[in-house]
């Protein structure tokens, strides 16, 4: 006989207090008896609000407006100006006039919407105070072990479901608001975290305990509003673009299922511990930078801070892939001038770190500022030879991990020598067309094919041999290798120079196993610029001048 059909009744709501201890409820008013028996101020029944009136009536705000709460904050959202004047490279401007200029940077704009961070997104897709930051923080860095380093719990900000239930914590410990003694929030310790172990790696050619992105710039930022801003906003944009993948989630139409992991797979960093959209804390470090014009009136801390703020926002146009590499550059140039060049930095372990930095940015940078620039730095022996510095400063850290170090040098002098000879032999085929009266005609580049209206390159038969001896040498590295983080910028100067379509395979093959590696949008912008190349030389019968496309980029490729 079957069983008779029981109408399903639905679970009786009771008070806060009991749904918290996991018990039922009396329902008794105005508060109930089990509340009562154990000495707790039951809430009573009904919806729990957390503001009323445009105030707060429960939690840590107890009383005080929507305002209060906002003026309480360290860091208020920042006004934002929706109009840009940009910059041309060669304009020669002073630091403050290149900060009014810039009241917008386009690495905001080169995220699209559906790819921007929501306020408070949770795994449900919501937005607004649809999560819980702290739970989903705290679950995910006690599965690091690392919850109990924290000097300070988070504050109490959010209500509603735990987001922690996809961590594999059982129990979530009570948290009160309470701001950590140095004035860093758990929230920002977790950015600062993730920056340590998925960025700073990507930024020297052997990773170790001598690496200055960890153990010089994150304690600095612990003291410096302006350095952790830079950080902050590094790391959220990177997080955000390399999140686990999600149904329905945008991604780059150059990614594949074969180099396409993800790149966090660790869930103690998530995007719902966040409060704040990665556009809004890159906005932030440069208002902190506008607030600073004046560089020559600063204090020599403060103008190295300044100075380091800048390098630490160039790693955010490379993880976004924005065309601000440009700008940020010339800011460098021009916040270097002010206090007095690299002299005036100091012979501190920070600043031997920035020179570093600087030398292997303006080596790199070059060819992406104008074909002329490239063509300068690159044909200096002196200006090329301090790119090395942070190579040899690695090896002589970590010689245990040196073995790779002639390999890659001996990759990056092959596409020094590539660049030069493109470079170089355009120079020279102008200075004819100029004595003969000829004109030479600029490169254009859109956005479906490159035509190519210079003089010719030079003979393709040395581009194949050249390209083929850098394709063998990279060879001898098996994936992973140590080093082959700084190996981005020579792979992409030797792609260009690609005319047979093994080679064209072969290089896309590797961008986008680096991009597997470092989650870095600038590599696959990169890709997408080498086919344009590619695919132009293939119209113009293999003669493209390649060198006076990357200026156009407006990205920086390392």
């Amino acid at each position: 006989m079957p069983r008779r059909y029981r109408k399903h009744q639905r679970k009786v709501k009771g008070c806060y207090e009991c749904s918290q201890r996991r018990i039922n409820c009396d329902r008794a008013e105005p508060q109930c008896a089990k509340c009562v028996s154990r000495g707790l101020e039951c809430s009573g029944l009904g919806i729990r609000l957390r503001f009323s009136n445009y105030a707060a009536i429960r939690g840590n705000w107890v009383g005080k407006t929507m305002d209060d709460v906002y003026a309480g904050q360290r860091h208020p959202r920042p006004e934002t100006d929706n109009t840009r004047s940009p910059l041309q490279v060669g304009t020669p401007v002073s630091f403050a006039a290149i900060l009014n200029a810039a009241s917008l940077p386009t690495a905001v704009e080169q995220v699209p919407e559906a790819r921007r961070v929501p306020i408070y997104a949770d795994k449900y897709g919501g937005t607004a105070q649809a999560g819980r930051p702290q739970d989903a923080l705290e679950a995910g860095l006690s599965v690091l072990g690392l919850w109990d380093n924290f000097r300070a719990p988070i504050m109490d900000f959010w209500d509603g479901d735990l987001i922690s239930s996809q961590s594999s914590t059982a129990t979530i410990r009570p948290v009160l608001s309470q701001p950590a003694p140095d004035g860093v929030r758990p929230w920002e310790e977790m950015l600062m975290l993730y920056f340590s172990q998925r960025i700073a790696k990507e930024m020297v050619a052997i990773d170790g305990l001598h690496n200055g992105w960890i153990h010089i710039v994150l304690p600095l930022a612990r003291t410096n509003e302006l350095v952790l801003d830079a950080i902050l906003a590094v790391s959220s944009f990177h997080l955000f673009a390399n999140a686990p993948r999600e149904a329905g989630k945008e991604e780059h139409p150059l990614q594949t299922e074969k180099w396409n992991p993800p790149i966090c797979k660790h869930r103690a960093f998530t995007i719902a511990a966040v409060p704040l959209r990665s556009e809004d804390l890159y906005l932030r470090a440069i208002h902190g930078l506008q607030a600073r014009q004046d560089i020559a009136a600063c204090g020599n801390e403060e103008q190295r801070a300044v100075l380091l703020a800048i390098l630490v926002l160039q790693i955010v146009v490379m993880v976004t892939g924005s065309d601000d590499f440009p700008l940020l550059f010339r800011m460098m140039e021009s916040v270097l001038k002010a206090i007095g060049g690299e002299e005036r930095l100091g012979k501190g372990e920070l600043s031997w770190f920035m020179r570093r930095h600087i030398h292997k940015m303006r080596v790199y940078g070059a060819p992406f500022l104008s074909e002329n620039d490239g063509l300068e730095t690159l044909s200096s022996e002196h200006r090329f030879l301090q790119m090395f510095d942070c190579l040899h400063y690695c090896a002589q850290q970590r010689p245990d991990a040196s073995a790779n170090v002639p390999v890659i040098k001996s990759l990056v002098r092959q596409a020094h020598r590539i660049y030069l000879r493109q470079a170089a032999g355009h120079a020279n085929n102008s200075l004819k067309s100029c004595i003969c009266g000829t004109p030479t005609l600029p490169l254009r580049l859109d956005t479906q094919v490159v035509q190519e209206e210079a003089p010719p390159a030079p003979l393709p038969c040395e581009c194949i041999a050249l390209v083929q001896q850098y394709k063998e040498t990279l060879e001898t590295l098996p994936p992973g290798s140590i080093g082959e983080e700084v190996l981005t910028w020579a792979t992409f100067i030797a792609a260009s120079d690609c005319i047979l379509t093994e080679h064209m395979a072969f290089f896309e093959d590797v961008f986008l196993r680096y991009h597997a590696r470092s989650g870095f949008a600038n590599v696959l912008t990169g890709l997408e610029y080498l086919r344009r190349i590619w695919k132009g030389k293939r119209a113009g019968g293999g003669g493209l001048r390649w060198t006076a496309v990357l200026p156009q980029m407006r990205v920086i490729i390392m």
